[in-house]
């Protein structure tokens, strides 16, 4: 085979080949034409969330400055389910407290019961909580002595009495004998010097009557004294009240002054009166000068369970605790009965007081 022979072989054998590439790579152009032509613009997947949350902050502005009293949304459950307790709301009492103190409960009628005169205990008979009535009796003392003065005193009334009658009967008879005087005066039986001696004799006996009443009024007096000394070792209840204390045993001293002797008592029991009760609250002297008489206040018991009991301002004290700097406000209590007793420790609230605007002369202070 000549060269030209060759030659147009060779190029007859590889032009399918130069042809298929040249298609081929013309076809991968086309088609990175075509999809640089369709690609999607690149990915801005922020756009969406941002979008979301400014509707969202646009919603919850709207529900809160505008509906939120059409449609407040109920959050009481979505807090419970999440395990927190809610906040408690305060309620209109509380918001209208305007001043809270402590307090303390005491009584007007309290005493610590003793006897006037020194003497030995003869019977207690009362016990720690027993109630009692005006005028029982709450412990004796020894009386004999006394008992045996009383015995004297009506000795001498009776001695007196007797004096009396006797002074009466002569006062009778120089009566009826100056009488006789007279009459034998006038027929000049008897000398002037006789009926003067007669009438002498009638205004002594006047003068021992009125001697023998004086000493009988004195003897009655005397009696009575007696009497009264004698009831006077009988130790009876001033008022009606609750036997808190009993000090005193039988056979122990007791007398009004210990004179520094410790082993004479000075009282025999503690009585309280239950219905005098009333509070004392210590307010400080810089918030004292709003309050004022017949101001409503809660009395919360401490000892009773935190319970509330309403109440109003009765009177101020017209003095300051320099010491503490406080002033007392007495709190009237409209039931005593409700659990208080004395010296218990309480809370007092002052609350706004309706009409407000009072002047000083309707305080106490």
């Amino acid at each position: 085979m000549s060269a030209r022979a060759e030659n147009d072989a060779s190029v007859n054998s590889g032009a399918p080949v130069d042809l298929l590439a040249r298609l081929d790579h013309r076809g991968r152009g086309a088609e990175e034409a075509r999809g640089a032509q369709f690609r999607p613009a690149p990915s801005r997947s922020w756009v969406v969330p941002v979008l979301a949350i400014a509707v969202t902050a646009v919603a919850s502005s709207l529900l809160t400055y505008g509906l939120i009293g059409k449609a407040a949304p109920d959050v009481t459950s979505s807090v419970a389910d999440a395990g927190i307790a809610p906040l408690k709301d305060s309620s209109p009492a509380e918001l209208d407290v305007t001043l809270e103190v402590a307090g303390y409960v005491v009584a007007r009628n309290k005493a610590s019961v003793s006897s006037d005169i020194t003497g030995r205990v003869q019977s207690i008979q009362v016990v720690v909580g027993q109630r009692m009535r005006k005028g029982e009796v709450i412990a004796e003392l020894d009386d004999r002595e006394a008992r045996l003065r009383l015995a004297a005193a009506e000795l001498n009334i009776a001695h007196t009495r007797l004096a009396a009658q006797s002074a009466g009967v002569a006062l009778n008879l120089e009566r009826d004998r100056l009488a006789q005087m007279k009459g034998l005066r006038e027929k000049q039986f008897v000398s002037n010097s006789m009926y003067d001696q007669a009438s002498a004799s009638y205004d002594n006996a006047k003068i021992e009557v009125e001697a023998a009443n004086v000493a009988m009024a004195e003897s009655e007096n005397t009696l009575r004294a007696a009497r009264i000394f004698v009831e006077r070792h009988v130790i009876r209840a001033p008022f009606d009240g609750v036997v808190v204390e009993v000090s005193a045993r039988p056979g122990e001293t007791v007398s009004p002054t210990s004179s520094g002797n410790s082993f004479i008592r000075t009282g025999i029991v503690q009585l309280v009166d239950p219905v005098s009760l009333y509070v004392v609250a210590e307010v400080p002297e810089r918030q004292v000068q709003p309050i004022r008489v017949g101001q409503p206040v809660d009395i919360v018991g401490k000892s009773v369970g935190g319970e509330v009991f309403p109440s109003r301002v009765v009177w101020v004290a017209p003095v300051s605790n320099r010491q503490r700097g406080v002033v007392e406000v007495g709190i009237d209590l409209t039931d005593p009965s409700q659990r208080f007793i004395d010296g218990m420790e309480v809370d007092v609230r002052f609350r706004n007081q309706p009409g407000a605007g009072l002047g000083p002369e309707e305080r106490s202070i």
